[in-house]
């Protein structure tokens, strides 16, 4: 773990090193307390954590929260103080601070840590995971929207959540049929076994195979095979 300290005061700073090697021996910590020397560790990146104390010399903690969520937004900030009080603490929660710990109170700074990366590592998780949906969602599309076979998403009641490019051919703009129920278009003979069919699948999971008879807006009626 690679730390940045942001503290003036050596004694404190020596309390809280201490603190943090009890449970990470091997942290590197890097204390600064002057405005200059913060931001050139900023912009030198390679953390992660930011601890910081609201009170310093020529300027206060929100600048310094202000400088970290411009250089370094997606590293964990926690206020370390002894002068921050409600007020001040829930204006730096609004402004992107992770979490505060009064220097009073120096028991709760190894779990405000570990809570801290554990919020990193969920929110790395979800990004991860819609990067894979939109992945996921390109390829499809890729595939429904350039070949002949009528595809269509269905909710679980029947509507249309989706209708590829092919639908044009056959049922018109395919963006005019999200929402429609989809057994209006099936022929009234062959309506409710279609509907049993697809109830079937939504309950077990189980695909099938079976044709029946599409009705098209000038009264034509069209075979389909479907899937």
């Amino acid at each position: 773990m690679r730390l940045l300290h942001l503290e003036d005061s050596p004694a404190d700073a020596e309390l809280i090193e201490r603190l943090l090697r009890q449970e990470w021996p091997v942290c590197q910590i890097q204390r600064v307390s002057a405005l200059a020397d913060y931001r050139s560790a900023l912009a030198a990146a390679g953390f992660d954590l930011i601890l910081s104390d609201y009170t310093l010399p020529g300027f206060d903690g929100l600048v310094a929260l202000d400088l970290a969520r411009q250089l370094a937004p997606a590293v964990p900030f926690i206020f370390l103080s002894g002068t921050l009080g409600e007020e001040r603490a829930v204006e730096a929660l609004k402004r992107g601070a992770t979490d505060y710990v009064i220097k009073d109170r120096p028991g709760r700074l190894i779990p405000s840590v570990r809570q801290a990366f554990a919020l990193l590592d969920e929110a790395d998780r979800r990004r991860r995971t819609e990067e894979e949906l939109r992945e996921h969602q390109e390829r499809f599309r890729q595939i429904t929207e350039t070949v002949a076979e009528f595809i269509a998403v269905l909710d679980l009641a029947g509507r249309r959540t989706y209708a590829n490019p092919a639908f044009r051919s056959l049922l018109g703009d395919p963006a005019t049929l999200i929402g429609r129920d989809s057994f209006q278009e099936i022929h009234p003979e062959d309506r409710a076994r279609v509907r049993a069919t697809f109830e079937e699948t939504v309950r077990t999971g189980v695909g099938s195979r079976s044709e029946y008879r599409f009705l098209l807006g000038d009264g034509r009626v069209r075979h389909i095979e479907w899937q």
